[in-house]
């Protein structure tokens, strides 16, 4: 691979990758080039959109995962910082000090000081309420991508099922229709106004529309979280309307979904997004929205239900890689509890991955419940090798590792970076064998969950320590999941 970094008055501004060494000499011109490339390789036709939709999702929602709550715990953090560096300077500029101790230095103000003083506060106040907003705007702009993949989804949905167009009840004024150009134009202005109409529904009623639409059962009674999923697409709406000063509408509906808070509220009360509600509702979303793409996906394209299964999988295991343990279990279990056929194979994985999730969590006993409901001396030396990593038997993957060797298909770079093997990074024998099969070092990769936060925490170890935030607090956590059992349904 080749990397280009390309530069502006001497300052690193962009980069970009290659498999060969033909970047352009500026970035504009690179990037034209790059996205010309992507766009003639993806295919875009009725059977890869759904595809391409839970691709984009994914990704947008990995993105908010990390990024959205890394700025909403930095923005206070740095208006506190920068309200005190300010006040300190100006203090010590134009004051007289009194005392000056360790601990504390004492100064006194006089005549147009005070005022000046008093002007800083009344600005930092104001910037005290921008910070609270701040994870307000964020929440706000999360649910909108959601429903901005929804709007795709029916799309993809009304373009496979060309009924539902025919049978839509919109009217559509002569003067629209003149306008048109052709009758695929045509088409196009009613799919747009339908799904328009949708949309301007609320979450549940679009919900209700993919339901009927696609037969299937009622979402509401199977996902358990419903009610805390439609509080949150409530709550976006008061953040939106009226600053998060709760209302009648909004007790109400919360009351018709059955949340178990809704007596606690009155009217009036002011609604905000702190850090334990802002990161799980952020899950909640990304969970139901991928629940939600997977399930209407296999409806309406049920040919595709292998690369559905795939791409589930494999978003699974990136949020493991990513330290996402209970998010990923929770796709795990709806995936693994999954009607329909599915190959040997990828069914086998997603036990493999669900069962080191629980392992990752600490919940040994049920990693080990989920392995021993399978029958594995049938399967072949890869897997054999990752439940005995998984459940920590160090002597049956050495066995195994041995019996693969170093042609098989298990590479060394693999043994260093998958997460199933992090329970026996640091055991002797294991790497003792790597090295006898390999004839180099065990050098694993950071065995700490990848992250953007991770790496944005690593990069502050260069920075000097008084011009340190303290991180500690944003660095992703594991949190075990307290419920049991595989899922009745599609949703729980």
């Amino acid at each position: 691979m080749f990397i280009c970094i390309y530069k502006e008055k001497g300052k690193y501004v962009a980069h970009s990758t290659s498999d060969k060494n033909d970047f352009e000499n500026d970035f504009s011109t690179q990037k034209i080039k790059h996205d010309a490339k992507s766009l003639a390789s993806k295919k875009i036709d009725a059977d890869t959109k759904f595809s391409i939709l839970f691709y984009e999702f994914t990704i947008s929602m990995m993105n908010y995962l990390e990024l959205l709550p890394l700025v909403a715990s930095f923005t206070p953090a740095i208006s506190l910082s920068l309200q005190e560096k300010v006040i300190s300077e100006f203090v010590m500029s134009n004051g007289t000090v009194l005392e000056d101790e360790e601990n504390r230095t004492v100064v006194r103000l006089d005549g147009d000081s005070e005022y000046g003083l008093a002007e800083l506060l009344e600005n930092f106040s104001a910037l005290k309420t921008t910070g609270q907003q701040i994870p307000k705007m964020l929440l706000i702009g999360a649910v909108s991508s959601y429903e901005f993949h929804v709007a795709n989804l029916m799309r993809c949905i009304f373009e496979m099922n060309p009924r539902l167009m025919r049978d839509s009840e919109k009217e559509v004024k002569i003067h629209e229709i003149l306008t048109m150009g052709d009758i695929e134009d045509f088409k196009k202005y009613v799919l747009e106004k339908e799904i328009d109409h949708i949309m301007r529904q609320s979450a549940h009623e679009q919900i209700k529309w993919l339901e009927s639409s696609l037969s299937i059962d009622s979402i509401q009674k199977s996902y358990k979280d419903y009610s805390i999923l439609m509080e949150i697409f409530e709550r976006r709406n008061l953040f939106a309307h009226s600053d998060g000063v709760v209302n009648k509408q909004y007790i109400n509906n919360l009351k018709k979904f059955s949340h178990p808070d809704f007596e606690k509220l009155q009217i009036g009360g002011h609604l905000s997004a702190k850090p334990k509600y802002f990161n799980a509702s952020l899950r909640t979303v990304a969970e139901f929205g991928v629940k939600l793409i997977q399930i209407c996906w296999r409806k309406a394209a049920k040919s595709e239900n292998e690369n559905a299964d795939d791409m589930l999988g494999n978003f699974c295991l990136e949020l493991i890689n990513r330290g996402e343990y209970q998010l990923s279990s929770k796709l795990l279990e709806f995936a693994t509890a999954m009607r329909g056929k599915k190959s040997e194979m990828r069914r086998r994985m997603d036990i493999v991955n669900l069962a080191n999730c629980y392992r990752l969590m600490g919940d040994s006993k049920k990693s080990e419940k989920t392995l021993n409901a399978e029958e594995w001396s049938i399967t072949s030396d890869d897997f054999k090798l990752c439940v005995a990593a998984v459940r920590g038997d160090v002597s049956e993957a050495v066995r195994v590792m041995k019996r693969i060797g170093s042609e098989g298909d298990i590479e060394a770079s693999t043994y260093e970076g998958w997460p199933v093997f992090r329970g026996l990074q640091t055991e002797k024998e294991f790497c003792q064998a790597f090295e006898e099969i390999f004839g180099r070092e065990f050098s694993p990769r950071n065995s700490e969950p990848k992250s953007i936060i991770g790496a944005i925490i690593r990069l502050s170890s260069v920075i000097d320590a008084s011009e340190k935030i303290d991180t500690v607090a944003l660095q992703p956590k594991a949190v075990v999941s307290k419920t049991s059992g595989s899922p009745e349904d599609i949703f729980s």
